[in-house]
Parts: C-alpha cells; structure tokens; sequence
C-alpha cells in the first residue's frame, strides 16, 4: 500500500465490505481502499477526534458503516456496499451464559 496511508494518518479499525474494498480508520477520517492498496476515497467525519473503531451494520445488507472516535458514534448510509460476513453469527444466551449458533 505505497502512499495509501502516511504517518500522520495511522490505522486504527479497519474493516472490509464484501467486495473486498477496506476501510480503514485514521486521523484525518476514513480511508477507502481497493483490494490493492489504493486509495479511492475519504469519507470526512463532523468532529476533530481521529476513527478509533469501525463496524457495518443496520439491514440485510449491512450499508451503514458505524465509526467510534473518542466521544462518538458517527452513522454512515453506504448505499450499494454491503459490509462483509464475519463467521457464523451467534446468539448470547445470558440465562445458560453459553452461545447458541443460529
């Protein structure tokens, strides 16, 4: 990933889509990246504090990506992009404190 992401723009969360697009959480807000490394784009986020985590969700097709900087959650709607599956999903069964697969 030559020039894709400098120093002053460290990573923090990353996460993929299902077309293997990364997203990656910096400084200066979210960097897209192709599967290659390359940049596409930024996406710019309202306050000053750097993208500490990052999680897709909301619907089927989990278009809405979740950014978590210092003191808050920022919603972005991504039509068109769907956050990729990550293992088999598990429900928590706090009664039995063991997981359940679905």
């Amino acid at each position: 990933m030559p020039g894709a992401i400098t120093q002053s723009t460290l990573a923090h969360g990353i996460k993929v889509d299902a077309r293997g697009r990364l997203y990656v959480g910096c400084g200066d807000g979210v960097h897209v990246l192709s599967r290659d490394g390359e940049l596409l784009g930024k996406i710019k986020l309202p306050g000053k504090d750097p993208a500490a985590n990052l999680a897709f969700g909301k619907g089927k097709h989990r278009s809405t990506l979740y950014v978590l900087d210092e003191t808050s959650v920022t919603a972005v709607e991504l039509p068109g992009t769907r956050g990729a599956r990550v293992g088999r999903e598990r429900k928590f069964d706090v009664g039995r404190a063991r997981y359940k697969s679905q």
